[in-house]
């Protein structure tokens, strides 16, 4: 959590607890791996709604449904591509599909009380379009490498450009590119962390009829990486409050040393 400035760290630690609170379940803990509260998603959010002008109060009550609309995509995106056979497989499947949609139950609840219908349709809209990426991405065998990342990072982007176009059009017009280069960094950064330890392909691949290569995905995952961070540098200083700017850099950072510490271990 030391990504962000001291600026508001209190306000944010109170909206990653209400989101903690909110994704509990017995349920799910014993019987499926809980997804993963995106924090660096729900850090450049928060940072552009105050760079908006948004009430810290208005901010929770954003926030917290979007991140749990994150975490019930990312549980659905758990569940294997391959048919699974064994009972315990075919329980694990259903389990982890049930559990997305508990999420996802908890978002649409919460999104009802915040009674902004034109954030609401920008969200839903968000939505629709990410599952019908998905489709696209996982059942195109024959999709290039580079088309198979620039579809996945539209899926990563999607959710949150609906508050780039309800919030977005008093502030920086680099807002935009900006959400989009820091998901982007984020998603590179895991993604090369496993490349470089010799796990996995990144899931965007895994369904693809040719072969692909680790090295070779890899250095083009460095590339991407490289890119992005050089472009966020620049874009940074045409954002208008200080410790926002500081906020962004702070994010960025903390990537770099996750890809330093695992090149010197």
């Amino acid at each position: 959590m030391k990504q962000l400035s001291q600026h508001h760290y209190g306000d944010f630690i109170d909206i990653l607890d209400e989101v903690r609170r909110q994704a509990e379940c017995e349920f799910v803990q014993r019987y499926v791996e809980v997804p993963t509260i995106p924090l660096m998603r729900m850090q450049i959010l928060f940072l552009f709604l105050l760079d908006s002008g948004v009430t810290v109060d208005k901010i929770k009550s954003y926030l917290v449904p979007t991140t749990l609309i994150q975490m019930a995509l990312d549980c659905h995106d758990e569940v294997t591509l391959v048919p699974e056979t064994s009972e315990q497989g075919i329980r694990t499947r259903q389990l982890t599909v049930l559990a997305g949609d508990y999420y996802s139950s908890k978002y649409y609840f919460l999104l009802s009380e915040i009674e902004d219908v034109a954030l609401i349709r920008n969200l839903s809209r968000a939505v629709c379009e990410i599952n019908e990426m998905k489709t696209r991405l996982y059942t195109t065998e024959n999709m290039d490498i580079k088309l198979s990342f620039s579809v996945q990072y539209k899926i990563d982007a999607s959710l949150y450009m609906g508050f780039v176009s309800r919030f977005g059009k008093d502030i920086s017009p680099d807002w935009k590119e900006i959400i989009e280069k820091v998901i982007k960094v984020e998603r590179l950064t895991q993604e090369l962390e496993s490349c470089r330890l010799g796990q996995a392909l990144p899931r965007c691949l895994k369904n693809r009829s040719y072969h692909v290569d680790l090295v070779e995905v890899s250095q083009l995952l460095q590339k991407k990486y490289e890119e992005a961070y050089d472009r966020l540098h620049s874009l940074k200083n045409s954002v208008k409050l200080e410790f926002v700017r500081e906020g962004i850099w702070l994010l960025l950072e903390a990537c770099q040393k996750r890809l330093d510490n695992q090149i010197r271990v």
